[in-house]
């Protein structure tokens, strides 16, 4: 897929719906969390899209996915883009003299024939600047950039906590 087809796909998927389009422009139904999206250019494959429903008031969200390489080359996550929030930037937990921080990366590698989970306590991307609430149940598209030029533009469903769409009393 050339760059020209990816940045169509991209438009189509914004103006058309929610349904999602393959590489010809076709337009492919989401169920559940996320609709297994196929193979990109250099053989990755995106799936378990989901975004952590924000805290009233909250400016900022977490969203995690699972990217498998089944290609010959390392590959990485370098940029994530979405029209929820001001700025999306790649961040990871690190163990800082034994208090947990949160720091940006600048990717997430993703080397031959391996998985790279994103998840809470992990790495993951922070949708920072929320332009709307979050609410459970909702989507939103994010579109995934890697190193190699591949791009993604996948579905995610917003769940509460711990990835549960079930309302559950918060103290």
């Amino acid at each position: 897929m050339n760059r020209l087809n990816i940045a169509g796909l991209a438009l189509a998927l914004m103006v058309g719906g929610p349904g999602l389009a393959d590489s010809h422009g076709h337009k492919k139904h989401s169920h559940g969390i996320m609709k297994k999206m196929g193979q990109t250019m250099e053989g990755l494959t995106v799936k378990g899209g989901w975004a952590r429903a924000s805290t009233p008031g909250a400016k900022n969200a977490a969203a995690y996915v699972t990217i498998m390489n089944h290609g010959m080359k390392s590959d990485a996550l370098i940029g994530v883009a979405s029209d929820v929030s001001a700025k999306v930037e790649l961040h990871s937990h690190k163990n800082d003299s034994g208090v947990m921080r949160m720091r940006q990366i600048v990717s997430v590698p993703v080397p031959a024939h391996t998985v790279a989970e994103l998840k809470p306590g992990g790495d993951h991307i922070m949708l920072m600047g929320l332009k709307r609430p979050l609410k459970a149940g909702d989507h939103i598209m994010l579109r995934l950039s890697f190193q190699s030029g591949a791009t993604e533009t996948l579905k995610f469903m917003v769940m509460k906590k711990g990835g549960a769409t079930k309302k559950k009393h918060n103290h």
